[in-house]
């Protein structure tokens, strides 16, 4: 399998180099030159072993492809159980590994994949320098996949003010081999400051660059596997294909769904759950997404003005009318979103996060039709919105609390790629450092 830039000069990439390069050369993303086609019958085995099956072909021809089983058996080591509730729906909960939230997956398969890399000569001795911008939960993901590998450096950029308080606390707890900087700006500025890292070619070759955002092939293709095991797992147990509704922001999540599909998932129609954030509805009703503002909102990690992903569905579906036909979407707003997390312990006897609120509400506005709630986050991690909201506070999942009483350390610096050089050249400009927060704040 090889793997093109949407900007149409970098072609012919094998899966490992796609990954690891993170962006095109051209500034476009990595997409495979075809998408392979799988027969979906059989018995449904363990995740694991359904997501080896799933990426073999697209890492066919790669050095990766034979440690791809134990690629998988790490990084898919937590479960992501299904969660009925009436009249034929249910939840896909995807927010049990170690920080809580659906990009885990996607980030310790990029590390398992990163840790058997072999090292180019180009690369010198130096750590890999995995960059990522995060509107809340990527950062945290990657930097606890990434902690333990010390042939890694990770810098996290956030937009300062934006983000839960835990999710900076996940962002901005660790001792060594990540570094967090806290944008003063919006998500899109911390990603606009990424992508012009990866275009300096003297930067990329000084810090040996990678990402880890969606941006990175290596993110999306085990979200399209587990889609494809979730899909597979729904159609065994209750007959009926997977039509997922998914809260989207840079429109990684919702991208997998219908690579899945594409490649034979049992998947029907795909609704993204949006903020009041709608570059996508933009794109959907005329085929460009419309320049705005971003608008914060309760579902922050939504927080997303022009989504990169949606350049690899616009190459996938070119015109609008392909486009409106491969997915739909809802709009959803902080009133509405408040409302369902207040309602939903009474009604479906879990409390959702911001986030996931956005699926539900567009699942009530288009009725039940056996449709999948994909829940992306542990409510716990937004506990300022939802506590007020339920009235009383939310059960700290395990692995969430043991990073809550860690002191915090991070850079503030500009919305400027030159902010962030002189950042990461002065570990004590901008520095701040705070104490943890207990899990009762």
């Amino acid at each position: 399998m090889r793997y093109s830039s949407t900007g149409g000069d970098d072609a012919g990439r094998l899966p490992s180099e796609a990954l690891r390069r993170g962006l095109a050369a051209d500034g476009g993303l990595y997409v495979p030159n075809a998408l392979p086609r799988l027969e979906a019958g059989g018995k449904v085995a363990h995740l694991p072993t359904e997501a080896a099956r799933f990426l073999a072909p697209f890492f066919e021809g790669d050095p990766l492809s034979a440690s791809l089983e134990d690629i998988c058996q790490e990084a898919f080591d937590f479960p992501c159980p299904r969660l009925p509730l009436e009249s034929g729906d249910d939840c896909l909960e995807l927010f049990h590994g170690p920080t809580a939230a659906f990009k885990d997956f996607g980030a310790r398969f990029v590390a398992a994949c990163s840790a058997r890399m072999p090292r180019r000569e180009e690369e010198g001795t130096g750590p890999r320098t995995v960059i990522v911008a995060t509107s809340g939960d990527t950062g945290g993901a990657v930097a606890a996949a990434f902690a333990d590998q010390p042939q890694h450096q990770v810098f996290v950029l956030y937009p300062e003010g934006r983000v839960s308080p835990r999710q900076e606390q996940q962002l901005t707890c660790w001792p060594r081999g990540v570094r967090a900087f806290a944008v003063a700006g919006a998500f899109d500025d911390c990603q606009r400051v990424v992508k012009e890292a990866f275009a300096r070619p003297e930067l990329r070759a000084s810090w040996n660059l990678t990402s880890a955002n969606s941006i990175n092939i290596g993110r999306l293709l085990p979200q399209a596997a587990y889609m494809w095991f979730a899909a597979r797992r729904r159609q065994a147990e209750t007959g009926q294909p997977l039509r997922p509704i998914i809260p989207t922001g840079n429109l990684g999540h919702g991208l997998a769904a219908v690579w899945a599909r594409a490649v034979g998932a049992p998947i029907g129609d795909v609704t993204l759950a949006l903020n009041a954030n709608r570059a996508v509805l933009d794109a959907l009703e005329s085929g460009q997404a419309a320049s705005r503002e971003v608008v914060p909102t309760l579902a922050n990690a939504m927080d997303v003005a022009v989504p990169s992903n949606l350049e690899r569905l616009q190459h996938l579906f070119p015109t609008r009318e392909e486009l409106a036909r491969s997915v739909d979407a809802e709009s959803v707003a902080d009133a509405d979103i408040e409302t369902c997390i207040r309602q939903a312990e009474d009604r479906w006897g879990f409390i959702p996060c911001p986030h996931t609120a956005c699926a539900l509400v567009a699942r009530d506005r288009r009725g039940p039709a056996s449709r999948t709630i994909v829940a992306t986050a542990h409510a716990a991690k937004f506990d300022t919105i939802v506590e007020p909201l339920v009235s009383r506070a939310v059960e700290v999942p395990p692995a969430l609390g043991a990073l809550l009483s860690r002191p915090r350390i991070k850079q503030r610096i500009a919305a400027t790629l030159d902010g962030l050089e002189a950042a990461v050249m002065d570990p004590e400009l901008g520095r701040v450092e705070e104490p943890g927060i207990s899990a009762a704040s």
